[in-house]
């Protein structure tokens, strides 16, 4: 399973990190932008996450936004959400 932890707490990334590690490979993003280009080079390789856990409230792009954007980029690249 392909995972992608978007966190800016870094106490909450590692606690959330060491959870999920088990069940798959874990990628790890800072911010909502951070998170949002993790998403376009995982769907550019034909990998996309099957889980992502986004935090609400992040710096420069919030989780909301983010997941927005998200979206819009997997329809344009025919991606199931």
């Amino acid at each position: 399973m392909k995972i992608l932890i978007a966190e800016d707490d870094f106490v909450s990334r590692k606690l959330v990190n060491t959870f999920l590690a088990t069940l798959g490979e874990v990628d790890i993003a800072a911010n909502g932008q951070e998170a949002f280009m993790a998403v376009k080079m995982a769907i550019d390789n034909n990998q996309p996450y099957d889980l992502m856990c986004l935090d609400i409230l992040m710096p420069e792009v919030d989780g909301i936004m983010t997941l927005k954007k998200i979206r819009q980029l997997e329809a344009q690249k025919g991606v199931n959400p």
